[in-house]
């Protein structure tokens, strides 16, 4: 009976502590293979490399498509991934690998147009964000913009739209062409010639005209200033001459009064509207003394008439 019960209690004992023994087994295995990566000469594996036997004077490398594994062995890399110089590398963004064991980068296949992957060591790709499109999922250039998902391909703005915003997720991002500028078939807009300006919205180069103050005989031609005494509006092909009594300095839109007439004029006006009032008050004093003193009227009118 003594015998049975210190079975029992032994078979109880080994039975709490069989967890304990293993972990610690484990320990001195995954130890004996971490010396193994060092040869007899203490110098140590070099990165990819393994011995599988202290007794080893060379190391060993992983077989194509595997990867030392955390106990020293070598393992198959998993999916996303391929071997490499005895490491197992993930796949870059915008490729995946589904297979476990592939060796070298070529493995990985490229997304589709339309798809990619967000982070490397993918497995699977996903569809293109609102504002990218196409091979990668880039960003919608300049002048284009992608309001879906898995586009391939990025929407152009309407003709004679533009837009400078990368990645833009709506047509609200395409405007027309500012003043000075024109559309070009590419989506892009343009900035006149020197001297020449064009109103906006323009969607051509002939829509650029010159600068008041300039004129330009042919398009094409450099635009020149306008001469003296002459005057150029906006699109001027050739200087008007000024109309006589009228002046302007040289790049003139318009011609101005001349600065002696000006003050003729003003003197004359002057001395008009003073006549005019010394009449009006005359006549209208007259008018007064008339039916005042009427003799003393007939007196100053018979002066005035000899």
């Amino acid at each position: 009976m003594m015998y049975l019960a210190f079975w029992g209690a032994w078979r109880s004992l080994m039975g709490e502590w069989q967890p304990v023994l293993l972990l610690l087994l484990l320990c001195g295995a995954r130890g004996d293979a971490a010396q193994n990566l060092t040869l007899p000469n203490s110098t140590a594996c070099p990165p990819g490399q393994f011995m599988s036997t202290p007794q080893q004077t060379a190391c060993e490398s992983c077989p194509p498509g595997q990867g030392l594994s955390v106990a020293g062995g070598c393992a198959p890399c998993r999916p996303g991934t391929y071997g490499q110089a005895g490491s197992c590398v993930a796949c870059a963004v915008g490729t995946y690998a589904t297979g476990q064991g592939l060796a070298g980068a070529g493995t990985c296949r490229a997304c589709p147009s339309g798809r990619t992957t967000f982070t490397p060591g993918t497995t699977v790709c996903f569809p293109c964000l609102e504002g990218t499109g196409g091979p990668g999922c880039r960003n919608c250039p300049g002048g284009t913009y992608q309001t879906g998902t898995g586009a391939t391909v990025c929407q152009a703005c309407a003709a004679g739209l533009y837009s400078t915003a990368v990645g833009a997720t709506s047509a609200l991002a395409c405007a027309s062409c500012p003043v000075g500028m024109f559309w070009m078939a590419s989506g892009a807009c343009s900035a006149c010639p020197q001297f020449t300006t064009s109103p906006a919205a323009s969607v051509a180069s002939e829509e650029c005209r010159t600068q008041p103050g300039y004129f330009r005989r042919r398009s094409g031609d450099l635009p020149q200033l306008c001469p003296p005494d002459h005057f150029c509006p906006m699109g001027t092909t050739q200087p008007a001459p000024c109309p006589m009594g009228l002046q302007s300095a040289p790049g003139a839109s318009s011609c101005q009064s001349r600065t002696r007439d000006i003050l003729l004029y003003e003197v004359v006006l002057m001395v008009v509207w003073w006549g005019v009032l010394v009449a009006v008050v005359s006549y209208f004093l007259h008018q007064k003394l008339h039916e005042v003193a009427p003799h003393v009227a007939a007196v100053i009118r018979l002066r005035i008439m000899h």
